[in-house]
């Protein structure tokens, strides 16, 4: 087998207060987006240009109940993760295209006085889907 590597590595500011959901079995989802920045000097000019990134990041399980807990829009955040793709078809067969960030490992990069007021968490039906456990184990192949 060929070696392979799917981690990413961000640090950003989380864009907007999370998104939590549960699914019927009690299992959580947070959703949220992360910003990062990099600046650049063009060849013609002698003014920094900054680009901003905007990153879909989900967590699944005690990291998602984390995320509830403690993370709000504009703290900073390190995530380690994998690259998934959000690849569907919708109901008029229009190919859709996206990735994600899946969490491995999450830091705060910031002092927290406590916990924060809950979020709204938003219920679904059915169980966490099969690409969210854990991917400890044996390879697949």
């Amino acid at each position: 087998m060929a070696y392979s590597l799917n981690q990413v590595t961000l640090l950003g500011n989380v864009g907007s207060d999370p998104e939590i959901k549960q699914f019927s079995d009690g299992s959580l989802v947070a959703k949220l987006t992360l910003a990062t920045a990099h600046s650049y000097k063009p060849k013609d000019s002698d003014e920094w240009v900054e680009t901003v990134d905007w990153h879909t990041i989900q967590a699944y399980g005690s990291q998602a109940k984390t995320i509830a807990s403690y993370i709000r829009k504009g703290h900073k955040l390190e995530v380690v993760g994998q690259l998934k793709n959000n690849n569907y078809t919708d109901d008029k067969g229009v190919k859709h295209y996206g990735y994600y960030v899946r969490v491995e490992k999450l830091i705060l990069l910031e002092k927290l006085s406590g916990k924060l007021a809950e979020l709204p968490i938003k219920e679904l039906q059915g169980s966490l889907p099969p690409e969210s456990e854990s991917t400890d184990g044996e390879i697949p192949f």
